[in-house]
């Protein structure tokens, strides 16, 4: 089981995906009050430029098509070309993570299964799942647009038949709209 901590600062807005004993895997971090929406992940609880593991970014703040491109971070002196995409309606929480520039090679789908706070996450084999789970509350700050979110999420993971299903329960309460 995996869980998203929120433990934003004044310049920053943070999470922290927990492994089940709450030990630090991964720290994701966006600087606030700026024009773009990056996501920079590091490992460990780490903000350390050497601990970088990989960046999200978005060409548009506001948009109803989601696309986030993803680089890792050794490859992130070429700004054109990116690692992973997620592709899809956040809003429907319809959403597919393609492997590379194409929209052909699909590691992972989330589809919702209940109302938007519950979805289906099926990452396919041989694909870091806590990758694919550090997505899911980057895209939700992402399209929050400013508003402070607390974002729980529960993570169980099982093989099925040569597939990862995991099911998500995201529960998120905005703790500050202005």
């Amino acid at each position: 089981m995996l869980t998203i901590k929120s433990c934003d600062t004044l310049f920053h807005t943070q999470r922290l995906l927990l492994d089940e004993l709450d030990r630090p895997i991964a720290k994701l971090r966006s600087k606030n009050m700026t024009a773009h929406a990056r996501w920079n992940v590091f490992e460990g609880d780490s903000e350390d430029n050497s601990d970088m593991i990989f960046s999200a970014t978005t060409k548009h703040m506001i948009q109803n098509y989601t696309h986030v491109n993803v680089s890792l971070a050794n490859k992130m002196s070429r700004s054109d070309d990116c690692d992973f995409q997620m592709k899809g309606s956040w809003s429907n929480r319809d959403c597919t993570i393609y492997k590379g520039d194409s929209s052909t090679t699909v590691i992972a789908k989330m589809q919702q299964i209940q109302s938007p706070e519950k979805f289906m996450l099926t990452i396919n084999p041989n694909v870091d799942y806590a990758f694919v789970v550090a997505l899911i509350p980057i895209v939700d700050a992402m399209k929050s647009h400013g508003a402070m979110k607390v974002v729980a999420a529960h993570v169980a993971a099982h093989a099925a038949l040569g597939v990862v299903e995991t099911a998500l329960e995201c529960i998120a309460d905005v703790i500050l709209s202005s």
